[in-house]
């Protein structure tokens, strides 16, 4: 498995988590500059992926219902427009470089 790293600075969620795989989003391509507005400090790309804690519950897309049922999907995606807007800047811990 790829090793995924959260693109927000101090951030220390990965995709190799003992409690399961973390979920990751990549950047919408209709709202990519919007995005990058976000982050002025850093260079987002295309490929850069931000974890779960940085959107709002609602803005993430967990299922759908089927008649009267809600079913889970296993892949996850934001609603058109979610942008990230939680824990955006965090303390990073000491030996932690901007690297990413």
């Amino acid at each position: 498995m790829v090793n995924k790293l959260c693109f927000v600075d101090g951030c220390q969620t990965r995709s190799d988590q003992e409690n399961g795989p973390a979920t990751f989003f990549r950047p919408p391509k209709d709202s990519f500059d919007e995005w990058k507005k976000i982050f002025p400090e850093k260079t987002l790309l295309q490929t850069s992926r931000l974890c779960w804690k940085h959107f709002a519950e609602e803005d993430i897309v967990k299922g759908k219902m089927i008649g009267q049922e809600f079913v889970h999907q296993e892949r996850r995606r934001l609603k058109k427009g979610a942008k990230p807007t939680l824990l955006l800047v965090q303390d990073r811990p000491p030996g932690v470089s901007d690297d990413r």
